[in-house]
């Protein structure tokens, strides 16, 4: 658990700009209009929700273990992945 830890304790907000100008390039993805309105969202996400949304969705992880990665309850683990579900659907439909 601390190797993840470490692995994810990175700032993302630096790259935040350039990421967002590859997403814009034609052709950079293969995917639909939705997959590059997902991306975009999740980036616009703070740093640490975009950590809790990785741990969960991507590395597949428990609440325990992810509590144990970020220092958070699981309540407010739950609390958090719902409020980014939300954030992130508005973002998506909206675009």
């Amino acid at each position: 658990m601390r190797k993840r830890k470490k692995r994810f304790s990175f700032s993302l907000d630096d790259h935040q700009e350039k990421l967002e100008s590859y997403l814009d390039q034609p052709g950079s993805l293969d995917g639909d209009q939705i997959q590059i309105r997902l991306q975009k969202a999740l980036l616009k996400l703070p740093e640490k929700q975009r950590l809790v949304f990785h741990l969960k969705y991507q590395e597949e992880l428990t609440y325990e273990q992810m509590a144990e990665i970020t220092g958070t309850s699981i309540g407010a683990l739950k609390a958090a992945i719902t409020m980014q579900s939300k954030k992130i659907e508005q973002y998506v439909l909206s675009e």
